[in-house]
């Protein structure tokens, strides 16, 4: 099978996750995992640290218009994947290819829009999508970012259409171009912004969806080398202190990542937490209620 993939925004820092593991990284692996032999990229973002790819699959990279149709070209006739790489999933696609509704162009994988973030979608019967201008209200699942696309999709978009997927969607629906959707059974997290990514850490921290690519300790405690945590801190739960991130004596943390550069001072008590790149939570702060939050840029200092 063959799987044309869009990359995450370039530099996001929520496209990291434990371990190192890039968006676009854990995608391919999970691809490689579904039986995809080759990846087309759109031109590949630059990756921080370097990514590991699944031997065995071939990836190529390049622009938009030229990965769409060297995709469709190696699918030789059958359908292919295009996959929104900003999602963590472990998503079965095997339902995609039971749909049947009659001149979709595409078949959307349907997911938790709690979870997935993806548009919103509402469906037929036969699971034709209804566009917008004929749905009405907010469903619950929506497009999780993964599509089975049969033959000629590349010949329905310009050449410099942009690699995002809402503007795929866009431009077929301005096109008059069909499109059915289906639920698929699994994981899917759109890890960000703010306590989204925290969430998305301690999924993967914990066990539910553990890297592809890379390992993680069973404690689901992960410290960088060059953060620096004191005999004296007291860890429950997760925790992900990144390179650069400092925390002070007496401290306790449960449930938390703490991003580069960042520093907790002493007697801090942090609770479902994610302190951001270079914050600053001040000696003695107490947040142990059980909401998520953030310190740092726009949340709490």
């Amino acid at each position: 099978m063959t799987a044309l993939v869009l990359p995450p925004a370039d530099g996001a820092p929520d496209a990291v996750l434990p371990g190192g593991c890039g968006l676009l990284e854990d995608c391919l692996f999970h691809l490689d995992s579904l039986g995809v032999g080759r990846a087309m990229v759109p031109c590949t973002p630059r990756s921080t640290p370097p990514m590991v790819f699944p031997r065995g699959m071939r990836v190529d990279s390049g622009p938009f218009g030229r990965m769409a149709a060297d995709a469709e070209s190696a699918a030789a006739g059958e359908p292919f994947l295009l996959v929104d790489s900003s999602v963590i999933r472990r998503q079965d696609p095997s339902p995609l290819f039971r749909t049947a509704a009659a001149g979709a162009a595409a078949v959307v994988a349907l997911s938790s829009q709690a979870t997935c973030g993806g548009r919103s979608l509402w469906t037929l019967p036969d699971g034709a999508v209804l566009h917008d201008d004929h749905a009405s209200g907010r469903s619950n699942t929506a497009d999780s970012g993964m599509w089975l696309v049969r033959p000629g999709l590349s010949r329905l978009l310009p050449l410099d259409r942009p690699a995002g997927i809402a503007a795929i969607y866009d431009a077929l629906g301005a096109l008059g171009a069909g499109l059915a959707a289906e639920f698929c059974p699994g994981y899917t997290r759109r890890p960000g912004p703010g306590t989204a990514y925290l969430s998305a850490c301690g999924e993967i921290l914990s066990g539910m969806a553990r890297p592809w690519s890379r390992a993680l300790p069973r404690t689901g405690v992960l410290v960088e080398p060059g953060a620096i945590l004191p005999d004296s801190a007291a860890v429950r739960g997760f925790l992900w202190a990144r390179s650069g991130s400092t925390i002070g004596e007496g401290v306790l943390l449960e449930n938390c990542v703490l991003m580069p550069g960042c520093d907790v001072g002493e007697r801090c008590s942090l609770r479902n937490s994610l302190v951001t790149e270079g914050a600053r939570v001040r000696s003695g702060t107490e947040a142990m209620d059980k909401t998520p939050k953030m310190f740092g840029r726009s949340g709490r200092e």
